[in-house]
C-alpha cells in the first residue's frame, strides 16, 4: 500500500526547460484529507468497522498534520500582491476532496464485493480511462493557454523525452501503487487502510522533495512530517 504513496509523489513532479520540479500547493492537502475522511467515514457508517481510541487519535493527529504539509511559507504576501485564491479555486478544491473520496470509497466497495473482477483488471480499466480523460483534460486546456496573453507559448520549450520518462515512471509506480491497495483493501479496514496511506504520503513526499529535489523543508512542514509519523504508527494499534 505504501507505493501508492510514491504514485502521489510523483503525481506533483512538473516538467519544463529540461528540468524537474516537485509542485506543492494547498490542493495536495485537499486531496489526501478527501482521500482518507470520506472512506474513514464509509467505513464506521457503513461497514460497521471496529473503531478504536488510538486509530481516532492518529485520524485527528493526521488531519492537523496536512495543513501543516502544505504551508506556504511566502504565501502571507499572496493577498498584498493580488494574488489571492479566487472563487473557481474553492470550488476546485471542494471538487477534488469529493472526487478523490468517492475514488477510494468505490475502490473499497469494489474489493469487498463478491462480484468483483480481479485488481489487475480493475488496475487496467482504471487508467485506461484515466487516459482518455487526461488526454480531453490536456487538450482543452492547451487550447485555452494558447488564447491566453500572458502565456507565450514560443518561450515555452518542453523536453520530450523527460516527459515522456516522467510519464511512465509515473504510470509504472501509481499503477502499482494502486494494485496493491486494491488487494489490501480486500483485507484491511477502510477505518485503518486510507489514513495509513495519507501518513505515508506526507512522510514519503517530504523526503523525496528533499533528497531528489533539494528542496528546503520549513518548519510547518517538519512539524507536520513527525506528527504524521506519529499518527501513522497509532493505526499500527487495533
Amino acid at each position: 500500500m505504501w507505493l501508492n504513496t510514491l504514485g502521489d509523489c510523483w503525481e506533483n513532479v512538473w516538467a519544463e526547460d529540461g528540468n524537474i520540479y516537485a509542485v506543492a500547493d494547498d490542493s495536495n492537502g485537499v486531496k489526501e484529507n478527501g482521500e482518507m475522511l470520506l472512506p474513514y467515514f464509509y467505513g464506521v457508517i457503513l461497514l460497521n468497522e471496529n473503531i478504536s481510541a488510538p486509530r481516532v487519535a492518529g485520524l485527528v493527529i493526521l488531519i492537523c498534520a496536512l495543513p501543516c504539509s502544505v504551508i506556504n511559507p511566502a504565501g502571507k504576501n499572496a493577498k498584498a500582491n493580488n494574488n489571492a485564491p479566487s472563487k473557481i479555486y474553492y470550488i476546485l478544491c471542494i471538487c477534488i476532496f469529493i472526487l478523490n473520496g468517492a475514488a477510494s470509497t468505490t475502490a473499497k466497495t469494489h474489493a469487498i464485493n463478491d462480484m468483483a473482477i480481479p485488481a489487475t483488471n480493475l488496475v487496467v480499466y482504471a487508467n485506461f480511462w484515466s487516459m482518455i480523460m487526461n488526454g480531453a483534460a490536456y487538450f482543452i486546456f492547451a487550447r485555452r493557454a494558447k488564447n491566453i496573453a500572458a502565456v507565450n507559448i514560443a518561450e515555452i520549450k518542453p523536453n520530450k523525452i523527460y516527459a515522456i520518462l516522467t510519464a511512465a515512471v509515473c504510470a509504472t509506480i501509481g499503477g502499482t501503487g494502486f494494485l496493491f491497495q486494491l488487494i489490501a483493501a480486500k483485507n484491511v479496514p477502510a477505518v485503518a487502510l486510507y489514513p495509513f496511506i495519507t501518513g505515508g504520503t506526507i512522510v514519503l513526499s517530504s523526503i523525496c522533495a528533499r533528497i531528489f529535489f533539494k528542496e528546503k523543508i520549513s518548519k510547518p512542514a517538519l512539524a507536520g512530517i513527525i506528527m504524521s509519523i506519529c499518527g501513522t504508527l497509532l493505526f499500527l494499534i487495533d
